[in-house]
């Protein structure tokens, strides 16, 4: 009955049926829409939603945010320290690991894969400080999570990350 619209700055809900908006979040300045909305589901300790972060340039390198949407509301749900990370590519569910990875960028500093557990109670860096781990997507398996890198500083690659061994590996 109703959709999800990131537009000019604005997270709408609109209503199919009748086209009733309703403007549910207004991005922060600089901002004009996140780079994934991506949808958290059936995961244990997490409440079920949507989820984004932050996406703008972040030239003071101040905390970035993620936040859930639910129903017809968006609320803030956790934060990155400044400097931490310059903004949010990206949450990723892993039903395998009953976690959602946070992927941010951009300099090697802030470019990472981190592990959000317990309703993002708890955010550890999983892969951090390199160029090699400023990931644009993840795809995670049983095994451990299979990513691609946004770079233009090096040479883009697709890299396997063992759960198990704790070692990344260029596919």
């Amino acid at each position: 009955r109703e959709f999800i619209l990131s537009w000019n700055g604005k997270l709408i809900n609109i209503n199919k049926f009748n086209l009733e908006k309703k403007v549910l979040y207004v991005y922060r300045e600089g901002m004009k829409n996140p780079l994934s909305i991506n949808k958290i589901e059936k995961i244990p300790n997490f409440e079920d939603g949507y989820i984004f972060g932050d996406y703008f340039s972040n030239p003071f390198k101040e905390c970035v945010a993620l936040y859930q949407i639910q129903k017809d509301q968006c609320k803030k749900i956790a934060i990155l320290p400044a400097g931490t990370a310059l903004h949010i590519h990206g949450c990723i569910p892993d039903p395998y690991e009953n976690r959602v990875l946070i992927l941010t960028g951009d300099d090697d500093k802030e470019s990472g894969i981190w592990s959000a557990t317990d309703n993002f109670k708890k955010i550890e860096p999983l892969l951090t400080g390199k160029q090699q781990y400023r990931a644009c997507v993840a795809f995670p398996t049983k095994e451990g999570i299979i990513f691609a890198t946004d770079t233009p500083l090096e040479s883009n690659a697709i890299y396997f990350y063992s759960n198990k061994e704790r070692t990344v590996k260029k596919i």
